[in-house]
């Protein structure tokens, strides 16, 4: 398997990029759900990554969803999935310039709550 970072370009085809194995031109349809094809020419199984440009979107990718103000600012972000667990949390307090963090759909115990409510103090800790 070889995995393609694509540098999409908009077209109604799809997204284009290149077989790092044969350097043939592929384009996968957006509509393609699980994001691999196999390459026209050579015939290998190529994956494409989609990398969000926005942050909301990268964070979407993580199960993680910001909420804005009216001048774009994050003054939320509420976590869900089971990736979010107690060893999580100072990776979770390293967030800076956030009101809220939900915490209700993680795995982070009532313990893990209270760590980052003590690691992250002003920010409303959601459990």
């Amino acid at each position: 398997m070889i995995h393609i970072n694509p540098m999409p370009t908009l077209q109604p085809e799809g997204e284009s990029s290149t077989c790092r194995f044969c350097g043939h031109s592929v384009v996968i349809d957006p509509s393609h759900s699980r994001n691999d094809t196999p390459c026209p020419n050579c015939g290998t199984l190529l994956w494409f990554e989609i990398m969000p440009d926005d942050v909301g979107g990268q964070l979407a990718a993580l199960d993680a969803f910001i909420s804005t103000n009216d001048d774009g600012q994050v003054v939320s972000i509420r976590f869900s999935g089971d990736i979010y667990n107690d060893s999580a949390i100072f990776q979770l307090a390293k967030i800076t310039g956030v009101q809220t963090i939900d915490i209700c759909e993680t795995k982070i115990t009532t313990a893990g709550a209270s760590q980052l409510r003590d690691l992250m103090p002003g920010v409303s800790i959601l459990n």
